[in-house]
């Protein structure tokens, strides 16, 4: 019995019928990496992604720019809002108009991250994120 219900969860979630937005990390083309607890929303693609860890290991500094063609400012905004408090990040502030453009300061134990959202062009969002040491 246990099996088959353990064999029922993972099909449930091999199909997609967990609820909450979809994680999704970018195949990266640059010189950075992709973390875990940088997830991208669905159909972004890394412009820019440069990322370096200090000596210490205690904090990274990265730099990453997304593009998502026909993607809505809002829905980004929406996914970062919703989808980072759950990977370790307190969101501290947030700033402007989600229909137009918006940006978010998140923080954990030894990093600040910042995102900001707008439109490049009417058919494309540009999401810029940030990530180095809380001062």
């Amino acid at each position: 019995m246990k099996l088959a219900c353990a064999a029922l969860l993972t099909a449930c979630l091999a199909a997609g019928c967990q609820d909450g937005p979809k994680i999704y990390h970018p195949e990266s083309s640059t010189s950075g990496g992709t973390f875990d607890d940088l997830p991208a929303p669905p159909h972004f693609a890394y412009s820019h992604n440069k990322s370096d860890k200090n000596p210490t290991g205690a904090f990274r500094v990265v730099n990453q720019v997304l593009k998502g063609p026909s993607q809505r400012v809002e829905d980004a905004a929406k996914f970062y809002r919703d989808l980072y408090p759950t990977k370790g990040w307190k969101l501290e502030k947030e700033q402007g108009d989600p229909k137009a453009a918006v940006s978010f300061s998140f923080s954990n134990k030894e990093e600040r991250c910042t995102v900001e959202i707008k439109d490049e062009s009417p058919t494309v969002v540009v999401v810029s994120l940030k990530v180095d040491k809380k001062n």
